[in-house]
C-alpha cells in the first residue's frame, strides 16, 4: 500500500512540469501559436504567399479581405478558447486531483467555441480558394508538404496538449 502511494506522488510529481510547461505552440510543436486556425491561406504572411503563389494584386487585396472577415467573425470565440485554455491549464497544474466533472465541462465549452470556428474556417477557406487560379491551387496543396516534419514548427514537439 505504501508503495503504491509512494509511487503515485512520484508520478504525480514527475507529470507536473509537463502539463505546466507554457503553451509554445508553432515553435517546434506543430502547433499554430496565438494564431486562429486556418493554414497557409490565412496565417502566412501575404507577402510570402504573393510571391509561391504569383497572386496578383488583385488576389491579394480579395485574400486579405477574406482573411480579416474571417479573424473577425472569429474573434469573440477564439478570445473565448484562449480563455478556457487557461482554465484547463490551471486546473491541471493546480496540485489536486481535478474533478471529473470539471474537466469535462471545460471540454465541453472548448467544443462549443470551437466549431463555430471551424465552421466559418470552412467558408473562408471556400471563399480564399475561389479566388485562386487552378494552377495556384495546386501550387498551394504543394506547399503544405504533408506535414512530415518538413520546416519550422512541424517537428513532434511536446504532444502535451
Amino acid at each position: 500500500m505504501l508503495r503504491s502511494a509512494l509511487t503515485l506522488i512520484m508520478l504525480t510529481a514527475l507529470a507536473s512540469p509537463v502539463w505546466a510547461q507554457p503553451d509554445t505552440h508553432g515553435k517546434g510543436s506543430g502547433g499554430h501559436g496565438n494564431k486562429p486556425p486556418g493554414g497557409a491561406l490565412f496565417n502566412a504572411p501575404m507577402k510570402r504567399l504573393a510571391k509561391r503563389l504569383d497572386l496578383s494584386a488583385e488576389q491579394q487585396a480579395k485574400l486579405t479581405t477574406v482573411r480579416s472577415d474571417y479573424t473577425a467573425s472569429i474573434a469573440k470565440q477564439w478570445a473565448e478558447v484562449k480563455r478556457i485554455k487557461g482554465k484547463m491549464r490551471a486546473l491541471w497544474t493546480s496540485g489536486d486531483v481535478p474533478k471529473k466533472a470539471d474537466v469535462q465541462a471545460l471540454q465541453s465549452q472548448m467544443r462549443a467555441n470551437r466549431m463555430p470556428i471551424a465552421d466559418k474556417m470552412v467558408d473562408a477557406k471556400l471563399r480564399a480558394i475561389a479566388i485562386l487560379t487552378p494552377e495556384q491551387r495546386r501550387q498551394m496543396a504543394s506547399m503544405h508538404g504533408g506535414g512530415k516534419g518538413k520546416g519550422k514548427g512541424k517537428g513532434k514537439g511536446s504532444r502535451t496538449r
